[in-house]
């Protein structure tokens, strides 16, 4: 096993939990004037923007647990998903991809 399968197999003993706090996330609409600030959270790219018809704020409480590589892991935090729809399908800019 090498390259990417390695390093998922890591990630095997990991459990994710995530908790969207829906009363604090919120969705904006082209026009609306948060609009494109936080369009720029998902891609500066002109392309991409041009295409985009929604943004979401997704407020969230993550927590991370598990065993990796003989290491206890027990993590928590508060964190902001930015997500715009383009071409009608929602997009997460989590790897720099729609930059």
């Amino acid at each position: 096993m090498g390259g990417m399968e390695s390093y998922l197999s890591l990630l095997s003993g990991v459990k994710w939990e995530i908790n969207v706090d829906e009363a604090a996330s919120k969705v904006y609409q082209k026009g609306d004037p948060e609009f494109e600030s936080n369009l720029k959270k998902v891609t500066t790219n002109d392309t991409y923007a041009s295409k985009a018809t929604e943004v979401a704020v997704v407020k969230a409480h993550v927590k991370m647990s598990g065993n990796v590589m003989g290491q206890d892991i027990n993590q928590e935090s508060d964190t902001t998903f930015y997500m715009a729809r383009i071409d009608g399908a929602w997009k997460l800019d989590a790897s720099g991809a729609l930059s």
